[in-house]
Order: C-alpha cells, then structure tokens, then sequence
C-alpha cells in the first residue's frame, strides 16, 4: 500500500525519504497498464525529477522549510478545470482548449432534463416503435436474430398505450424545458462517449454497456436534435476520445464546420493512415457560445 501523507510528511522530516524517491516510486507504478487512461496531461519524468531536486536543495538551505510546507514532496493530480502554470485546462476534455481557441466561450448550463430524456430511450416505450417497424419478422425469425437485437426490441411488446401517451406528454415537457437553452448557446459539446470497452466486456454484459456508451446523447433523437461525432485525441492507452457536438434540429451545416475545424485543430492524422488531414474549407462561423453539462468552466 503506498504511504498516505501523515507518514510521507514524518519520513520527509526525519530524512528516511525524499522527493525525489518518491517520485521515481510513482514513475514505476504509474508506467503499469491499469493507470494509463488515467491522465489527461502528465508532467514527464524530467520535470517531476527537476521539481523534486529543487525542494530539496531549498530544504537543505532552510531546515524548518518541511515542517511550513505542508504538502512539500506531495504528489497530486489536479482537476483539469483549475487553470495551473505550465499544464492545459482541459476540464476533463482535450477540446475544451481546442473549442476556445475556435472562440467558443463556455456556458452554465442544467444537464439533467437531457439525463431524463435520455433514460426515456432505454426506459420507456420507444423500443415498441422498432418493434412496429419489424413486428412481423420478429414473430416469424426471431430465431435468426442476434440475441442482444431480439430481446431489446421484443421488450417493446410489454408497453401499452397509456404508457405510450405518459411518456410521450413527458417528452414534450422536456423538450419545452430544454428549448430555453438554444437562445443561449450555438452548440452543445458533450464526451461522445464516457469510456471504452473491450469486445470482451461488451459480449459479458451487452445491455448496461451499450447503455452507458449513449450516457452523453441517448436523448439527442428523443429532443430532435442534430448531432455530429468528432475525432480530438488518443488516450494515454492509445484508443481514441472525441466529443459529440450538438445543436437543435436543422443545425447540421454549423456542425459541419465547426466539426471540420475542430477535427483540424487536434492534430489526429486521418484515422490510422498516418496521412495529414487537409486544410478546412474556408467557409467560417464563429462559435459565439458553447455549453457542456456539470461546470461554468466547460465549454
């Protein structure tokens, strides 16, 4: 178990550990491949090393210097929406920095009409409209379906018109509740997805994960929305991160250059060809506002 901070800060006092074997400890645990998606930004091994020498040649100057210091040798992670010297303010996002640079300007904004929405699609009777539209194969092949496929859309049998009419008056609600937030912003930005499954993981447990993939824009077709996916980064892991641009319906061609733009300013090659992406067209908008769900400092 690694040291907690009242026994690294007595170690540091008595000379039993220094910064810098503290840091060199945290390099060789945080190169194991269960830690790898867990940075945005990392300071690399040099910087950590050359921080560590400079508190403790100001230690060996001062030798009351640890005991004011109560965070001296400490190691930490910081929340990427606290703008820190030297490291990027992503707030949990790469292209929060990237939107910016575009002239996006961030937006409060109240995300849980769309959390509500969104359950709708998995929760409510929305499934009996594909089950309407194959009823009659799924009587008659459901053998030949894909399990997953046959037992979601079979489910859409259970619900009935109350139910339908309940749900439909509620989706209304929302969407009158969501309409308010267009007169403030051009676009949302949203993760695209909140993580990344192994076929494994996905072929244990099909239901939940393919529910949480959507957590960020299950509820974009329900509240007639566009929406357009954009490349913006590869994990530290190497798989691929990106967010979901969205605005109301009919907003397509102001995604599509903003989406264009944005994919250029990530500097990703065109997928795994390694070939540069050519330039953006030329046609511009500028991004006078953008909204995020769960902060006033995500764009």
């Amino acid at each position: 178990m690694p040291p907690d901070i009242s026994s690294l800060r007595a170690d540091f006092v008595a000379g039993r550990r220094t910064p810098t074997q503290e840091v060199e400890r945290f390099l060789a645990v945080s190169s194991e491949p269960q830690w790898a998606s867990a940075w945005i930004h990392r300071l690399d091994a040099e910087q950590l090393l050359q921080r560590a020498r400079e508190l403790e040649a100001l230690a060996r100057a001062d030798s009351g210097l640890i005991e004011r210091l109560p965070l001296y040798g400490m190691l930490y992670a910081a929340k990427d929406n606290i703008d820190a010297a030297g490291v990027p303010t992503t707030a949990a996002c790469p292209a929060f920095a990237l939107l910016e640079s575009l002239g996006g300007q961030p937006v409060e904004m109240d995300y849980s009409p769309l959390l509500e929405a969104a359950a709708l699609l998995y929760d409510g009777p929305w499934v009996a409209e594909r089950m309407t539209a194959i009823r009659l194969f799924v009587e008659t092949h459901a053998q030949d379906m894909h399990e997953v496929v046959r037992t979601i859309i079979s489910g859409g049998a259970k619900y009935s018109a109350v139910q339908v009419f309940q749900a439909s008056t509620r989706l209304e609600a929302l969407k009158k509740a969501v309409a308010p937030l267009w007169d403030r912003v051009e676009t949302m930005v949203v993760p695209t997805t909140p993580t990344a499954y192994r076929i494994a993981e996905v072929l244990a447990e099909p239901y939940d994960t393919n529910r949480r993939l959507g957590y960020y824009t299950n509820f974009v077709n329900l509240l007639d929305m566009a929406a357009l996916s954009v490349p913006v980064c590869l994990r530290a892991d190497g798989l691929p991160a990106g967010v979901t641009l969205i605005g109301r319906a009919g907003s397509d061609p102001l995604l599509a250059d903003l989406g264009q733009r944005l994919h250029h300013a990530s500097g990703l090659t065109l997928g795994a060809t390694g070939a540069p992406m050519p330039p953006p067209e030329t046609r511009r908008r500028d991004l006078s506002a953008a909204g995020v769900p769960g902060s006033p400092r995500v764009p």
